[in-house]
This record gives C-alpha cells, sequence and structure tokens, in this order.
C-alpha cells in the first residue's frame, strides 16, 4: 500500500508556548503508545496526488523492535513499517522491506505534554527515498479537547493543527487509544507532488492496555 511523504507524523519541540495549561485542563503527559499485538482498522478517502480511493487498511503494533541500532516501537499495515522513539511516538522512518521510503532527521512529533492551546515548531530534514528536502519546518497548535464519533466508537481527543509545506493537517488524537481516530490532511497546489486530499477514520480497533 502506497503512503505519501510528509503526511504520517502523528503517531506524533522546537519550540513550544510557554504557559502551561490551565487549572483542572484536560492533559496528556506522553504517547501512550499501543502494545504490542494491538490493531485498529482505517478507512481512507483520497483524491488528487493521494492516488485512488478508497481504501482500507490495517494497523498492527509491532512492540519493541531496532531501526539502525536505535530501539524503536513499530507498527505496520502489511505493507510498510513505522518505526517511533518508544518515549515520544515521534516518527524516525516508514520502511519498505529493510528499504527506507521517508525519513525525518530529527525525528517529528508531538511535543509532551499536550493540552488545548499549546504549540510548537519542529525544524529537520525529510527524504522520500530518491529526493532530500533540508530545513523543513512544522507548526503544530492543539487546538480543541472533544468527543469526536468516528464508526469504531466516540472517543475523547486532542485536535492537533499541523502546518508543513503547503499541506495543511488535523489529527484527533485519543490519549486512551495512544493514536488517532480520525484526520484530514490538504495539499494546496505548491506541494511538490500537487495538490490532494486525504481523511481517515477508524474503523474498529483491539487496543487492550
Amino acid at each position: 500500500m502506497k503512503k505519501n511523504p510528509l503526511m504520517l507524523f502523528a503517531v506524533f519541540g522546537f519550540v513550544a508556548c510557554a504557559t502551561g495549561p490551565p487549572p483542572g485542563a484536560p492533559t496528556a503527559a506522553g504517547p501512550n503508545l499501543a502494545p504490542s499485538g494491538a490493531t485498529w482498522v482505517i478507512t481512507e478517502r483520497n483524491s488528487g496526488s493521494f492516488g485512488p480511493s478508497p481504501r482500507q487498511y490495517t494497523m498492527r503494533s509491532l512492540g519493541e523492535q531496532e531501526w539502525a541500532g536505535q530501539k524503536t516501537r513499530a507498527f505496520t499495515d502489511g505493507d510498510t513499517t513505522l518505526h517511533v522513539v518508544p518515549a515520544s511516538g515521534e516518527l524516525i522512518v516508514r520502511t519498505q522491506g529493510t528499504t527506507p521510503v521517508e525519513s525525518y532527521s530529527p525525528p517529528v512529533g508531538f511535543n509532551w505534554p499536550i493540552f488545548v492551546g499549546k504549540s510548537w515548531t519542529r525544524l529537520f530534514r525529510f527524504s522520500d527515498g530518491s529526493r532530500n528536502f533540508d530545513n523543513v519546518q512544522a507548526w503544530y497548535k492543539v487546538e480543541a479537547y472533544e468527543d469526536t464519533a468516528v464508526p469504531a466508537g466516540t472517543f475523547k481527543t486532542f485536535r492537533v493543527s499541523v502546518d508543513i509545506s503547503n499541506v495543511k493537517q488535523i489529527f484527533w488524537w485519543s490519549p486512551d487509544l495512544g493514536t488517532s481516530v480520525k484526520t484530514v490532511s490538504e495539499r494546496t497546489d505548491r506541494f511538490y507532488l500537487g495538490p490532494g486530499k486525504r481523511e481517515t477514520e477508524m474503523l474498529s480497533q483491539d487496543i487492550r492496555k
């Protein structure tokens, strides 16, 4: 299953906002990643440069793995594998077999803890396997804490927006599941692969913690 560059780093700090959350506000201290063996099914609707639509696939947590001598947590859709930093969930690389098809240096993702109103930026080098992009900057903002209904159920989520290189993304991230239950990604006509839109929702899940 083909995935697209610059679209996968939310399994999710270069600069963070200085203030903390209001007293009693919902706060997520860390990624709470899905344990080994956990699975969840995703439906995906694509247009434009994101390719054919619709698609459906099952994500599976592989637990502890290793990439380039570094301990990671790994997740696969059966075709490609994501390696993330265990303590933070930051995305290091996506591979097909042993071949990197996307890599981020330094890794990209959420700046913990997260709470409504927090914002931060990331500066990194991105490679899609054939092209390298230096000094890519991403702007993150936690916009809301809200109920999000998807086919898998209704979950409490943090809505996090990301602006990066002519792409706008929104993640509805569940602190209970340790993953996003819904995403929207939109590319402008200035994006190097052309304009397009991708929407995903969780259809079902078997994540026991």
